[in-house]
């Protein structure tokens, strides 16, 4: 009896080091085919690497991180391919098997709205994609609200698609593109040249810039010092191409003749009359890309108008303005520096002037 008791027991310490061994040893075995496969995609073996991952997904079917490594080699894959769609439709399968694994994950969401979108370009008839393509990028954003990578991938995105969104789809994306600047406000040398040419509304800039880009854009202290430093006496009705003051954001580059050759703002003292005016600002720009400058127009602080410049010779951009009168300061912001090697988008704002209506 004693013997067969000691059997049982060694059984089971055999069957329970087997389980062991297969728990630790399984994975382990998974993770060496997922390293090596990614030795091969940087060697360019594309199939290699490809036969890698399948073998890995097939010794540890639980992991998510291997069916979706997979999806994004194959969405990869597919840029290079003169008919994408069926890397694409693959890509969308391993997708579809690592977010169902592991639901939390917002990027495995993402990848598939993003997939939904390419399948898209390729067959623009196709509208069901983009319902599909944003009911992913809600689920995204639901796992993830605040994170950058989520809602940069999800705005850019759709930015290639504006075109054929409703206006809740868009409202999304405004909002994720929104999100992603709040996250990294230099993303915007990015994002702000992919909305004027994708969306041809300049005026969709001001939405997605974050409140804290903004108060860098136009400093209210800054305001408040030109306006106290001034010599009240001195102040006209007109700022001169010369009088223009600013220095580029986030640097100590200085402006001179109202040449902005970077994002930032350059401020003026104007005398204003009581009541309703004009303002006239003399401006020019260089455009990149096809697409000129854009500048915000403020007053004190508070903006009161944008324009496309969109001359590349000096011209009259008008706005208007009902104050107490008084001295104010006038400030012109350029948004959308950017450019190449071989172009350079610039505004240069000349003269500026007041007058009563």
């Amino acid at each position: 009896m004693n013997a067969l008791r000691r059997i049982s027991i060694n059984l089971i310490l055999i069957a329970a080091f087997a389980a062991i061994s297969f728990a630790i040893l399984v994975p382990l075995f998974a993770e060496v085919q997922f390293y090596s496969a990614e030795k091969l995609i940087t060697k360019y073996l594309w199939k290699d690497a490809e036969e890698k991952l399948l073998l890995a997904i097939k010794t540890d079917p639980i992991n998510s991180k291997y069916p979706a490594r997979l999806g994004e080699f194959l969405f990869t894959q597919s840029a290079y391919k003169d008919d994408p769609a069926p890397l694409l439709k693959k890509a969308e399968e391993y997708y579809r098997r690592a977010a169902a694994l592991n639901p939390r994950r917002a990027d495995y969401f993402t990848k598939l709205g993003r997939i939904k979108l390419a399948l898209f370009l390729e067959d623009p008839s196709g509208k069901k994609l983009i319902k599909d393509a944003f009911g992913y990028f809600k689920k995204a954003a639901a796992n993830d609200p605040n994170g950058f990578n989520a809602a940069y991938e999800a705005g850019y995105s759709g930015l290639a698609v504006w075109k054929y969104l409703n206006e809740d789809e868009k409202a999304l994306v405004v909002g994720r593109l929104k999100c992603s600047l709040e996250n990294k406000p230099w993303y915007s040398e990015y994002i702000y040249s992919q909305v004027l040419r994708m969306t041809e509304d300049p005026e969709l800039l001001e939405l997605i810039i974050p409140e804290i880009e903004a108060k860098r854009w136009v400093s209210l202290e800054k305001v408040g010092k030109l306006k106290s430093d001034t010599p009240q006496a001195k102040v006209t009705g007109m700022i001169l191409r010369r009088d223009w003051q600013g220095t580029a954001l986030g640097s100590s580059d200085v402006y001179e003749n109202g040449n902005m050759y970077w994002t930032g703002t350059v401020y003026g003292a104007m005398l204003f009359p009581k009541g309703d005016a004009q303002i006239e600002i003399e401006a020019k720009g260089n455009p990149a890309g096809g697409i000129y400058p854009y500048m915000l127009i403020s007053l004190d602080g508070k903006k009161i108008g944008s324009a496309y410049v969109d001359s590349a010779e000096f011209k009259k951009y008008s706005f208007n303005a009902d104050t107490e009168g008084g001295v104010k300061i006038l400030g012109v912001t350029f948004t959308n520096d950017g450019g190449s090697k071989k172009e350079d988008r610039n505004l240069y704002v000349g003269n500026a002037q007041v007058e009563q209506i």
